[in-house]
């Protein structure tokens, strides 16, 4: 079966430069911060990473952010990209 070209351009760079890995905080955890066990941190638990693509991240945020975030990460010189959204919600690019 041969493959549907993309209407959406945008989508068709995204997904020719970067890989979009997708996380979510479900929790927090108590680390210690010495070998004494007396000071503690707070740091965040996360999910298991999801690889997904351009169009299927409108499942996670919505289209006028998913084209900030593109045109941020297509137009940078970096090679990773990573997105802290709504306070549990990181996204990723990184270059192919």
């Amino acid at each position: 079966m041969a493959a549907i070209k993309s209407d959406n351009q945008l989508n068709a760079m995204i997904n020719r430069n970067f890989v979009i890995k997708v996380s979510e905080i479900i929790g927090e955890y108590w680390w210690p911060v010495d070998d004494d066990f007396i000071d503690f941190q707070l740091l965040p638990l996360f999910s298991d990473s999801k690889l997904t693509t351009a169009k299927k991240l409108s499942n996670f945020v919505d289209d006028e952010m998913k084209n900030r975030l593109f045109e941020k990460a297509l137009n940078g010189k970096n090679l990773k990209y990573m997105f802290k959204i709504r306070k549990r919600l990181i996204i990723e690019f990184h270059g192919k």
